[in-house]
This record gives C-alpha cells, sequence and structure tokens, in this order.
C-alpha cells in the first residue's frame, strides 16, 4: 500500500447535502438559498482523495504531487470560497476524483493484471460512484430544477457553470469561457448546438476581463482550446430555449498557473513529490474577482 496517498474512507457515502454549498451568512437553509441564487456552480474534478476501494490498483509509486494534479483542486477551492460569499451562487461539487467517472490505468491507477482484474476494478469503480459521483450529477440537476420551479416565466435566466482549471495548450493567460461555439461564441457549422447564447457569452467575458483587469483582450477567449464537454450538453437538453426558465451553461476553465497564485505556482515549478499548501489569499481574491464579474454581467446581459 502507498502510504503516501489521500484517501477517501472506505464505504463513505455523500448525501446531497454534503456536496452543497451556499452562502449561510444569514442562517439562510437551502430552499432560501435556492430562491436567490441563480448561478449554479459545479466542478466535476476537483476531488483528488481516491477511494479506499480502489487502493489495490493504486500505482506504487504515487506521488502526493502526481495525486492533486490530477484534480482540479483549486477550482474546488475558488467553488466554496465563491459561494460561501456569493448569494446568487450555489455550489454543487463531485466528492469523487475523476478517477471514478473515467478510470484511465496508468495515470493514478496500475494497469490491470489481466481479464479478472480489469472486472474486479470496474465492479469496485461502480459500487463507489454510486455512493458519490452519481449523487453529484442528479443533485447538480436537482438544484436546476429546484431554481426553475421557484420562478416566474420570463424571470432572469439561471446559469449552470461548470469550473475547471487545466494545463491544456492554448489555454489563454486567464481564462476561457465555452458554449461549444466557436471564437466568438456562435454556433460551429459542424455543430450548431451552443449551450449560451453567442451574445451573452461574449458579454460574460467582457465583464470578466472587467473585473480580473486583464493586461490583453485575448487573456480571455471563447472556447479555445476546449468547447465545453457532456455536462453543458446535459443542462443544455434538459433546460434549453424551449424551457419555460432557459438555463444557460458554460465551461469555466482557467489557466491552472493563474489560479494557483505566483507562490504555489513557482512552488510547483520547483522539482519534488509534494503538493504545496494553496494561497487561500489568493483563493478568495479569484472568488471575489467571480462575484464582480457575474453581478456586472447580470447587469447588462440581455
Amino acid at each position: 500500500m502507498n502510504g503516501r496517498v489521500a484517501y477517501i474512507p472506505s464505504g463513505a457515502g455523500f448525501a446531497a447535502a454534503d456536496i452543497t454549498f451556499w452562502c449561510t451568512d444569514a442562517h439562510r437553509d437551502l430552499s432560501e438559498a435556492v430562491a436567490a441564487a441563480d448561478v449554479v456552480v459545479s466542478c466535476p474534478r476537483g476531488t483528488p482523495e481516491v477511494p479506499a476501494e480502489l487502493e489495490p490498483w493504486v500505482r506504487e509509486d504515487l506521488t502526493p504531487r502526481m495525486q492533486f494534479m490530477s484534480a482540479h483542486v483549486s477550482s474546488r477551492a475558488v467553488a466554496r470560497r465563491w459561494a460561501e460569499i456569493d448569494p446568487a451562487v450555489i455550489y454543487v461539487e463531485n466528492p469523487h476524483p475523476p478517477l471514478v467517472t473515467r478510470p484511465i490505468p496508468g495515470r493514478i491507477l496500475r494497469a490491470p493484471h489481466d481479464e479478472d482484474d480489469a472486472r474486479r476494478l470496474g465492479e469496485a469503480v461502480s459500487q463507489v460512484a454510486r455512493r458519490g459521483a452519481v449523487v453529484y450529477e442528479r443533485t447538480r440537476l436537482d438544484v436546476l430544477d429546484a431554481m426553475a420551479r421557484v420562478r416566474d416565466r420570463g424571470a432572469a435566466r439561471l446559469t449552470a457553470l461548470s469550473l475547471h482549471d487545466r494545463v491544456t495548450p492554448g489555454l489563454p493567460a486567464v481564462v476561457s469561457l465555452a458554449n461549444r461555439g466557436d471564437a466568438v461564441g456562435a454556433p460551429r457549422p459542424e455543430d450548431p448546438t451552443v449551450t449560451m447564447p453567442a451574445d451573452r457569452l461574449r458579454s460574460l467575458a467582457d465583464s470578466y476581463r472587467s473585473a480580473f483587469a486583464v493586461q490583453g483582450h485575448d487573456e480571455i477567449v471563447l472556447n479555445r482550446p476546449k468547447i465545453g464537454g457532456v455536462d453543458l450538453l446535459e443542462v443544455h437538453r434538459r433546460f434549453g430555449p424551449s424551457s419555460p426558465i432557459p438555463v444557460d451553461a458554460v465551461a469555466n476553465d482557467f489557466w491552472r498557473g493563474y489560479l494557483l497564485g505566483e507562490r504555489v505556482a513557482a512552488a510547483m515549478s520547483e522539482p519534488g513529490d509534494e503538493w504545496p499548501e494553496l494561497d487561500h489569499e489568493w483563493i478568495d481574491t479569484v472568488a471575489q474577482r467571480l462575484r464582480q464579474a457575474w453581478r456586472h454581467h447580470r447587469s447588462i446581459a440581455r
């Protein structure tokens, strides 16, 4: 057993209440938060800890840095802080790591020895997922459903935002916002589905440029290099333009070096196996900027 790996205790299960976060400064319960919020933030890849049931397949050479680099840990911290300070936001967190939804051997897990070993791994992943990752997917949509039910027809649109931090080549210096469209948010000829109207996405990008005080226009771009994943399509299918209360769906892909902040990014550039402690002052700064960007977006978006 690799004793340096961070594990989720065996048998741990998660209810919706365990993975849903909102501003409670006025001692509000979830129903009050639902009535006030218009953005549901999710972080599908934010948890690095490995369910203990998968320990037999964890790589022996896995280091804390490798483990935490495989998840979007900074995004998780930012999302929690944003929900804590902004009554307009509810955050739903996936309590399981990416390997539960996409168990790719060679990154965190070793390759199965044979077909029987692969079968046992698949069964273990499925059992674990039912207690966490599946709960997350259901809760994310349930919260949107609840928000839509308490709004009058013609009320302000809701938004589902998927938050990530990546090291993908081609990402801008700060963030890419994605709606499955092209570089200006418009439908692509090969797949015309966009999950947020192009004019609203461009307006959101301008609000981000103001709130994040970028040095250049291209530090915040649209649909580059990723156009947004299946989570956007799931929301669009359920709450698309024909819905009584339409829901915009947008991916927020930060450049990881930006979200880590200068001190932590510098530590990560040095050789080593450990994962440095996050800079919580910087995390708060990013959360405050997100709150400011979305407040501005609400005031100008059509």
